[in-house]
This record gives structure tokens, sequence and C-alpha cells, in this order.
């Protein structure tokens, strides 16, 4: 006849395990809250050859989500909820970052996540183009891409030639414009 130990010592075991596999499993599926957790604005100017007027473009709807656009892994154990820590939800030109650890991430982040280029004489398939058709009444002048960005509690913008470098910041504006005139 077994003894009261023996018995409870098998009961004990498989509930322990249970308890362990539960453990494993809440740690592995909480997402914590972020070190990181802001959101800042990209907005793409274009101005088409031949037209005076430029049109707005924004980043595609869900870059960086499960199931959307996401062309690197590289910081994706960063993100929470499956997310890669730069993302957009929709097609605002809103950019989230999120990031269970502290790291500063870039423009050039953004863009990988997406599988766009960005540098300054090439960028969203549009090259620095200098040829007869670019030429007003006066002068021949080139189609070329600036960066401007507007830091948060200002409203002026201040180029930029960070590109990809530059370090995304809470509730800044960021101005890609492909233009003969820049981000005026």
């Amino acid at each position: 006849m077994e003894s009261l130990a023996s018995r409870r010592l098998l009961l004990a075991v498989p509930v322990l395990a249970i308890v362990i596999v539960g453990v494993f499993v809440y740690v592995s599926v909480y997402d914590p809250s972020p070190a990181v957790s802001f959101r800042t604005m990209l907005i793409i100017n274009i101005q088409h050859l031949g037209s005076p007027n430029a049109s707005r473009a924004f980043p595609a709807a869900g870059i960086g989500l499960p199931g959307g656009i996401m062309n690197t892994t590289r910081y994706l154990s960063d993100g929470t909820s499956g997310r890669y820590p730069v993302y957009t939800l929709d097609r605002t030109g809103i950019i989230y970052v999120h990031s269970r650890v502290m790291r500063a991430y870039t423009l050039g982040d953004f863009f990988q996540v997406w599988g766009e280029n960005l540098g300054e004489n090439y960028t969203l398939d549009l090259h620095y183009h200098n040829g007869t058709d670019t030429c007003g009444r006066t002068l021949c002048s080139p189609f070329y891409w600036t960066m401007c960005v507007e830091p948060p509690d200002s409203t002026i913008f201040v180029p930029s030639v960070d590109w990809g470098n530059h370090v995304l910041v809470e509730q800044e504006i960021v101005v890609l414009a492909y233009s003969q005139i820049g981000c005026a």
C-alpha cells in the first residue's frame, strides 16, 4: 500500500508541471508596456514632370504589422503584439513607434521595413533628374529630393541631410519633397 507522502508526490508533480508551463505561456504571450511609445508624422510631396502642382503621398497602411508589409525582421523582437517597433496602421502618414527596449529608431529603419528606397538622390523609385524637360521660362532646374523636419513645439521646418540616419522623435513632422524647389 502506497504511503500518503508518495501519493501526494505523484499528484504534486503533474500540478507543478502544469503551473510551470502556464507561467511560460503567460510570459511569452503577455505584452508588457513598451519602453518607447510615441507617434511621428511623415508627409511626402511629389511634383511631377510637366506639372506645376505637387501631389501628396503617404506611407502604405499596415507597414510593420503582422500580415502587412514587413521587409525586414531586424528589430521585430523589440516590437509589441507581433508588430515591428516602427509601423503604420493606415495611410494618414502617422508612424507609430512602440518598442520593448530603449532604442533610437530612424527614418531608415522605417523605410527598411517598408521596403522602399530612401536617400537624397533616390527615394520611392524617383531619381535625381536634370534634363531638358525640367526647363522653365528662364533655366533648367533639376527635380531633386529634400528632407525638412518640423521639430515638436515649433512651426518652422528645418532642412535636414540625415535621411536614413534621422532619429524619429515624438510629434515631429518629417517632409520629403521631390520637386524643383525643395521643402518650400
